[in-house]
């Protein structure tokens, strides 16, 4: 459901912490690749691809050779990837052609997956099924696209910071504005579990930009975009949901309900909970089990499914929303939902809801997903009129699903494959080089201090007329195929740029399409608060150190203004010391918490931290104040004096510096 975003097609929770803003699919974007939108106004110039020749498939496929080849696939992957196990289905037309279980639902009694009754977690992918569902209200005349969000809001509302409102489009395209919602993401126990309205109500986000400007993978928008079909309709969000969609497509193992106390009309029925596979996580060469991952946020990742109820949803999708006989969109809505809410930027984006990217140089329709320990991947190419998915339970965190989906569509599509972009000479790389943070990050939130751990992207160019770009310690090289748009060598992934009026790049569009990366701005530029903090830090200790020099020296000045002030001056340094060893041990509780980490927010260092700091700004008034003592009643020699001066003015710039990494206060 959290993403957080690289090049590549996901990330585990862990490193999306490392760099929480270049990093993620998601979490519940799964390996959250890096991405963004924009508008048509942003974009200046658009791609110019030869349209792909529809290749026959493999010549092998699908006799057992291909499954013999997917076998192969998987037992790789799942080795190297250490998953418990794995659910796939790959369908071609209008039939299921494989349907496989691998490895165990569960560890420790050796009970095998079977693809038709076992129940994997999907995180959000399940995003996909109110997307649908939200379409299905807007051709009922329930809901309209355009409409601010407020006007189906009763209980609580949207904040007016900007003078467009928040749309139900802005929902659906992942361009709310809003900033990141950590707070009861996951909860733990059927007793922390609280209604969506609640958990919406409780964790209104901060508006951070204006609506329909950024794509930025958003995890309360999608949430909110299924209270408000529960709310127009009148009905729990996942009866709803099984009442439009599940049932009309007999996907009879398949639910959004979870694992809840007897009695709650939320909790899912006995016969599916029985046949859940246990989540695991690979710690220490083991298998570790964790319990039912609980998620309020219902309508944006908690959904289970059978990999053979994904065949048939899939099916569906790639049959115009309709499956025997059962239509779940207008043949109009059906090719509308297809298509991009806001249009014009090359590369990978947000059609409605569904991730509109390209696989071999053909259109893709799909969406990943992940919860804490369950990784999905889900890819249907209409062209193709093919479609794969594939979950597991538990893997150390190298996206085992992806691997496999992607591996068996290569194979598929075979060397029909369509042809690259031309490309075009790259006379000016200077408008584009730069360091570059992800979009998706925390602006108003304490949870900003992870930025500080990492998160950058560099772009820079190379010596053969591309450009290289740097991220989570990882290079990859680009190509010019059209104005400000770049395609990985060997590869489909596509960055493109947006420019100011000087024609200097201000952001790019990463490769997943989720978010963006924007020129790093002063309040999150790592390298001033470093600059700060060593600064604070040496005459800090320059003041502890005489401090202890002069404890017992008869020259040292006696009269009660020196006293006094030498006494804060101590204070506030210690502060400064605390402050600062604090923020070390934060990043590195979030680091050594891994999966923990969303379940803890906010983290007990953290908490401390925000104490120390709240002393410090109180130590730095007095400190301030101090200035007019200490240049007229003090003893304080002159070079004494102006160090006070330089100190105070040290302990001014860290707190603003705080202030801008959300350290002031108490922001949860």
């Amino acid at each position: 459901m959290y993403r957080l975003q690289s090049a590549e097609r996901h990330r585990s929770l862990s490193q999306w912490i490392k760099s929480f803003a270049v990093m993620m699919a998601v979490i519940f974007a799964g390996f959250s690749s890096l991405a963004f939108a924009q508008t048509q106004e942003e974009v200046d110039g658009t791609l110019t691809e030869e349209a792909p020749v529809l290749p026959s498939l493999s010549t092998n496929y699908p006799d057992d050779s291909f499954e013999a080849y997917i076998d192969g696939v998987v037992d790789e992957a799942m080795t190297q990837g250490h998953a418990a196990g794995l659910t796939l289905s790959v369908v071609r037309g209008d039939a299921i052609r494989v349907l496989k279980g691998y490895g165990y639902v569960d560890v420790e009694n050796q009970v095998s997956v079977d693809p038709s009754v076992h129940t994997f977690r999907i995180g959000s992918v399940g995003k996909t099924f109110t997307y649908i569902l939200a379409m299905q209200l807007v051709e009922e005349g329930k809901l309209d696209l355009e409409a601010d969000v407020n006007t189906y809001l009763t209980e609580f509302k949207i904040p007016e910071t900007y003078e467009t409102p928040v749309k139900i489009k802005d929902l659906m395209s992942h361009r709310s504005g809003f900033d990141v919602v950590l707070n009861n993401l996951f909860v733990e126990t059927p007793e922390d579990f609280m209604s969506l309205e609640a958990w919406l109500r409780d964790n209104i986000p901060a508006r951070v930009r204006p609506p329909g400007k950024v794509t930025n993978y958003d995890n309360y928008g999608v949430a909110l975009l299924g209270y408000i079909t529960q709310e127009v309709s009148g009905k729990l969000y996942e009866d709803l949901l099984n009442e439009k969609i599940l049932q009309p497509l007999k996907m009879t193992k398949s639910t959004a309900k979870q694992k809840l106390n007897e009695g709650d009309e939320r909790n899912m029925s006995a016969e599916i909970a029985a046949d859940t596979a246990t989540p695991y996580f690979w710690r220490n060469g083991n298998f570790v089990s964790t319990p039912f991952e609980l998620v309020p946020a219902s309508p944006a990742g908690a959904m289970s499914s059978t990999a053979a109820d994904m065949a048939r949803y899939m099916l569906a999708n790639l049959n115009d929303l309709s499956l025997e006989g059962v239509r779940l969109l207008s043949p109009e809505g059906a090719v509308n939902i297809r298509e991009r809410l806001y249009p014009g930027r090359p590369g990978a984006d947000f059609a409605h809801g569904f991730r509109n990217g390209k696989f071999e140089g053909f259109q893709t329709y799909e969406h990943s997903g992940a919860t804490q320990a369950s990784f999905t991947m889900m890819i249907l190419i209409p062209e193709l009129d093919i479609g794969v998915y594939a979950s597991t339970n538990g893997t150390d965190g190298s996206q085992v699903q992806a691997q496999v989906v992607n591996r068996i569509l290569k194979k598929m599509i075979g060397s029909d494959a369509a042809p690259r972009p031309e490309r075009l000479d790259l006379e000016d790389a200077s408008p584009y080089v730069g360091d570059y943070i992800g979009t998706r990050r925390s602006f108003k939130n304490a949870m900003k201090i992870a930025s500080l751990g990492g998160g950058t992207a560099t772009v820079s160019e190379t010596d053969r007329g591309t450009l290289r770009l740097s991220a989570g310690g990882q290079a990859s090289e680009y190509e010019r195929i059209g104005e400000h748009v770049f395609q990985k060598i060997e590869s489909d992934d596509v960055i493109a740029f947006e420019v100011d009026d000087s024609g200097t790049a201000t952001r790019f569009h990463v490769p997943y399409g989720h978010m963006a990366m924007e020129r790093v701005p002063a309040d999150v530029n790592a390298n001033g608060f470093f600059l700060i903090a060593g600064l604070a830090f040496l005459l800090s200790m320059t003041q502890i150190i005489s401090a202890w020099k002069r404890r017992s020296d008869p020259k040292a000045p006696k009269n009660k203004w020196s006293l006094s002030l030498s006494i804060l001056l101590l204070v506030a340094a210690c502060l400064v010391i605390l402050t600062l060893a604090f923020v070390g041990l934060t990043l590195t509780q979030m680091d050594d918490l891994g999966n923990r980490f969303i379940f803890e927010w906010p983290i007990s260092n953290l908490i401390i931290l925000n104490w120390i700091v709240f002393f410090l700004v109180g130590a730095t008034v007095l400190v301030v104040l101090g200035l007019y003592p200490t240049m007229a009643k003090s003893k304080f020699s002159i070079w004494r004096k102006i160090h006070y001066v330089l100190f105070a003015v040290i302990l001014v710039l860290l707190v603003l510096k705080l202030n801008d990494w959300n350290l002031l206060g108490f922001k949860y």
